[in-house]
């Protein structure tokens, strides 16, 4: 019998220990709600950190994950701020706010995109998020915004790869520039840099079949030609123009000469 009220007992304060635990923790977070309301985003989330232990599985714990989130983001912890929406989108995959959680994880990387002559990982990984937003959501709330600032990502990344690419063009690294302009124009077809592009690779490439060994300058010849009339064909206007025009008649002269004639 003793033992069984010392059980009894022992089970009642176990749940009161519970009922408590429960009860500061929704309390910490009403708090918490209410600092961030008022822009403390410091107490927020310093209230939210406590708070969060004692929510696991209430009715809170989505929202205070959010708000966990977006303090973050307003203290300008921005890479901090990316992976806890990118923990809400994939912990409370049921909530309404899925939408905006994948948004504001691309978004929350966006100030933090470097100099262009910096690494870009960070703005690869925007741009893939972004990607991600608008294949789940074309027409969505932040669809516009995306948008545009996937386009603005974009450019970023491609003037990058265009100056890296002109740079093995003026170390006259022919090879190099004919590779890294051919991926660009892959990788960046309607680039506002296409027009230089396609006319360096043409250029690079004629250097290049200059330097080629004999066994493969007939090819590399012939791929100068092609890039040249490739270049004549979508640029016909082009400042650019005479100058490739001139060596698509030199180079395809000296394609002919080397091609064997048929016997009459």
């Amino acid at each position: 019998m003793l033992y069984t009220r010392a059980f009894v007992l022992i089970i009642l304060l176990a749940s009161c220990a519970l009922h408590k635990s429960v009860s500061t923790g929704a309390v910490q977070y009403q708090k918490a709600v209410a600092a961030y309301e008022s822009k403390d985003y410091h107490e927020a989330l310093r209230l939210l950190e406590d708070a969060l232990p004692q929510l696991r599985g209430k009715e809170e714990e989505a929202s205070a994950h959010f708000y966990r989130a977006y303090c973050s983001f307003h203290r300008k912890e921005y890479v901090q701020s990316s992976e806890r929406f990118k923990y809400f989108y994939k912990t409370f995959f049921r909530d309404p706010r899925q939408e905006e959680a994948l948004y504001m994880r691309a978004y929350t990387l966006y100030p933090t995109s470097p100099h262009v002559e910096l690494d870009q990982a960070t703005t690869r990984d925007a741009v893939r998020i972004f990607n991600n937003y608008l294949h789940h959501y074309p027409d969505g709330s932040y669809a516009d915004q995306a948008r545009e600032q996937l386009n603005m990502l974009n450019n970023k990344l491609a003037q990058k790869d265009f100056n890296s690419a002109k740079l093995y063009y003026q170390l006259n690294c022919y090879k190099a520039a004919v590779v890294s302009l051919v991926n660009f124009q892959k990788e960046f077809p309607t680039s506002s840099y296409s027009e230089e592009v396609a006319y360096l690779k043409a250029v690079a490439q004629y250097h290049f079949s200059e330097e080629a060994q004999d066994r493969e300058r007939e090819e590399q010849l012939r791929m100068a030609v092609k890039y040249c009339q490739e270049f004549i064909d979508y640029y016909p206007d082009s400042v650019y123009a005479p100058v490739l025009s001139k060596l698509y008649t030199s180079l395809y002269a000296a394609q002919e000469l080397k091609t064997p004639q048929k016997s009459k």
